[in-house]
């Protein structure tokens, strides 16, 4: 999912907030042309899995999407052991 930070309604960090608890396997890319270090580390810690500032090209948004997919797929790979090994003990 490509989120811009401003958008008509909604900021994409309102956005990003309200999407991740529900959707944890989302692949969520943040989009902006304001280049802040502010925005980069909100956007990470409300569960963003990549960001890019515009303007960029077709090619390097393409390469943050394929990051943010394989981001994603290694978390869940992770959170899906976990759950077999306790599983395993229990």
């Amino acid at each position: 999912m490509l989120l811009d930070l401003r958008m008509p309604a909604k900021t994409g960090l309102e956005v990003l907030s309200e999407i991740r608890p529900n959707h944890p396997n989302t692949s969520i890319v943040m989009v902006t042309g304001c280049v802040s270090s502010e925005f980069a580390d909100t956007a990470l810690r409300l569960g963003a899995d990549s960001y890019v500032v515009k303007p960029c090209s077709l090619g390097y948004l393409a390469e943050r999407v394929q990051y943010a997919q394989e981001l994603r797929a290694s978390a869940n790979n992770r959170i899906n052991r976990r759950k077999s090994l306790i599983a395993a003990v229990v």
